[in-house]
């Protein structure tokens, strides 16, 4: 019965776009101004890419303050999106408002070890990028390799893990034989602090 399946795979086609199919700005507008922190993250990125950084960076504040109570009370997942959105914000504040763009780092980078000592492994990856750029803790390649190395260990995923890797082997390249050695050692510190934290 392969017409009926052809039938059914072209009606796939046509309808699973339009059942997926990103909501229109005003149905974005609503749903952010009604508190849905994805589409206050949306809402952000298209006036960010739309030139108006003041009013995507109101946007990413408003999508991380939803995350902030699950953050206050260690919830990994919680820490992860305020941060990230943290970061979002401070990014906004790049051409005009230098101190609130270190604030806004300086916070997210907070989540990220929080997150990171309590296992998540993309709280962990990011903040080796924190450490690798300087972003809100002193920049410091071996600590960032080391946040790296942990982050890897960390993926449950199959793909994940190879991806990491493929990350964690351009960071070496990218730091050295040296540091990377520095970093190994720090890493194993690392996993003891965090076992010993649970």
């Amino acid at each position: 019965n392969y017409a009926q399946l052809g039938r059914i795979a072209l009606i796939s086609l046509v309808i699973a776009p339009l059942l997926l199919a990103d909501p229109s700005p005003d149905e974005l507008k609503t749903k952010a101004e009604k508190g849905d922190p994805k589409a206050q993250e949306q809402l952000g990125l298209i006036r960010l890419k739309g030139g108006s950084p003041k009013e995507a960076q109101k946007w990413f504040v408003m999508a991380a303050d939803h995350f902030k109570q699950g953050a206050d009370s260690g919830d990994p997942e919680a820490l992860f999106d305020r941060g990230k959105l943290l970061q979002k914000v401070a990014a906004c504040s790049y051409n005009f408002d230098e101190g609130k763009m270190a604030s806004e780092n300086q916070e997210a980078a907070f989540c990220f070890i929080k997150g990171a000592y309590k296992g998540h492994a993309l709280c962990q990856l990011f903040l080796a990028n924190c450490y690798f750029f300087g972003q809100g803790v002193p920049q410091s390649d071996v600590e960032g390799m080391a946040w790296q190395l942990i982050s890897t260990d960390s993926q449950k995923n199959p793909y994940m893990h190879e991806s990491a890797l493929d990350d964690q082997r351009r960071a070496e390249l990218h730091i050295g034989a040296e540091k990377t050695a520095l970093a190994k050692v720090r890493s194993a510190e690392i996993a003891k602090e965090i076992k010993a934290s649970h």
